[in-house]
């Protein structure tokens, strides 16, 4: 009889948990991201809400802007990619307003521009910055932003992306990384999009050029010169 009531207690429990779990409760199960945060791809996640019973993998749709997101914190030692990636950044996103609050949702709120600098913070890291954002002269902005040694992230139509400041200095063009490839097969590449907003961040533990940029030829930077002209 005693394991009988102990039996059934657990029972009940288990239902009342199980009760508590919103139909449209989002899960984050083992990505396959990998360590190589460069070629991070949102279709390697798992993240995924259960809508009307089926499962919907919002990041492999939608989440460009997180993978960006989650590179730039790998690039500027915020975190490491041995235990994170852009599924659990993902989560603390959607539990933190990063994000809309609908299930299948994963637009940013007024609050998703800071959500790389909040993130940071959570850990204990206070020396990434949000400087704000830049829809004129986009391309005139991001070279700039790498001369300062600033970090940029992209709006390019319905996709983002991130900009990858070591190649751009070298080729005195736009380099990003991209995440809209087959599972984490996309290198960085010079960019063809054209940029409609630019979303620029500062890491203070890291120096910043405010003389310009020293390490590329002369010929790249009249190609810099040439841009604006």
């Amino acid at each position: 009889m005693k394991k009988l009531k102990s039996f059934l207690a657990v029972a009940l429990t288990l239902l009342m948990l199980v009760a508590m779990v919103p139909t449209g409760a989002f899960t984050v199960s083992a990505a396959s991201y990998g360590t190589n945060y460069k070629v991070w791809s949102q279709k390697a996640s798992s993240y995924y809400v259960t809508l009307n019973k089926q499962k919907v993998y919002m990041m492999r749709k939608y989440g460009c802007w997180v993978v960006a997101d989650a590179k730039m914190l790998c690039e500027t030692g915020v975190t490491s990619a041995n235990n994170f990636d852009p599924d659990i950044l993902c989560a603390y996103y959607k539990k933190n307003g990063h994000i809309q609050k609908a299930d299948n949702s994963l637009l940013k709120t007024s609050k998703g521009p800071s959500g790389p600098v909040d993130y940071a913070k959570s850990l204990g890291k206070n020396y990434l910055k949000y400087l704000g954002a830049t829809s004129s002269n986009c391309q005139k902005k991001v070279l700039e932003n790498v001369d300062k040694g600033f970090y940029s992230v992209l709006c390019v139509g319905g996709h983002y992306v991130y900009v990858h400041n070591d190649l751009t200095k070298k080729n005195g063009t736009i380099y990003v990384y991209d995440s809209s490839s087959a599972k984490n097969t996309y290198e960085p590449h010079k960019s063809s999009y054209t940029i409609q907003k630019v979303y620029t961040y500062q890491c203070t533990n890291k120096p910043v050029n405010n003389i310009g940029i020293t390490s590329v030829s002369t010929s790249n930077i009249k190609n810099f010169s040439a841009a604006f002209t």
